[in-house]
């Protein structure tokens, strides 16, 4: 900002005395910020000036206040990022709870359900055994689980089914095997029959890691069916 320095000399010399900052030329040619103290008169026209060169101070000074501006919006960016986090994690907590709550109410489903669940992997590996499955079959859940869920399986059914490769193709296509009947063994070597639901279970890129396997008892139904089919024979 240029300086008036007729206006400012009548100013001084009005006033008496004058003390603030100004810039100034040096010698150099370069430009320096200066604090003066100017009083009128110390003797008949005479004046006296102390000027002191803050340039180096003003400078510093200034370069504080850009950190210090800096910092303050680093810290702002941080409590907004802080801010985020917070609600990331009562999102977070609150999405682990509801999981909690879902897998509960899962495992008291499987658990409670008037039907055997066994949920095998795509090795037919038994991972989920239920209390339906355990009573009907005849085996406690850590007999079963690790188990190659063939146990369940007569390698022929009592028609002479070959069963020895059903758990291999309903791993391969469970989509055919949707709805399947087939005849089981229990752990007492009684034969059923049972009516299984076989649904994929896929990871994120879509490939199957487990068939969940619920199955219904249908054995007076197939015994029925095959004494029918029995007399009809008979009779022919």
């Amino acid at each position: 900002v240029s300086l008036d320095f007729p206006t400012f000399w009548r100013n001084f010399l009005t006033a008496g005395s004058f003390h603030g900052e100004l810039n100034v030329i040096d010698a150099g040619e370069q430009q320096r910020e200066v604090d003066i103290y100017a009083v009128t008169n110390i003797q008949p026209g005479r004046h006296m000036a102390v000027i002191r060169d803050i340039t180096e101070r003003k400078q510093a000074q200034r370069a504080l206040e850009d950190m210090n501006d800096r910092l303050q919006e680093q810290t702002e960016e941080l409590e907004e990022q802080a801010e985020e986090l917070r609600v990331q994690t009562e999102e977070l907590a609150a999405a682990n709870t509801a999981l909690r709550e879902s897998e509960r109410r899962y495992r008291e489903l499987v658990q409670n359900a008037n039907s055997a669940i066994v949920r095998w992997d795509r090795d037919g590996i038994v991972t989920v055994f239920n209390e339906y499955a355990q009573s009907f079959f005849g085996y406690r859940e850590e007999e079963a689980l690790g188990r190659h869920v063939s146990f369940l399986l007569p390698e022929q059914d009592s028609t002479g089914a070959d069963q020895t490769h059903l758990i291999r193709n309903i791993a391969a296509q469970p989509e055919q095997y949707a709805s399947y009947v087939n005849e089981n063994v229990c752990r007492d070597g009684r034969r059923v029959w049972l009516t299984w639901t076989n649904k994929s279970i896929r990871d994120a890129q879509g490939q199957i890691v487990e068939i969940l396997a619920v199955g219904t008892d249908v054995t007076d139904r197939v015994r029925a069916e095959q004494e029918l089919r029995h007399q009809r024979e008979l009779l022919e």
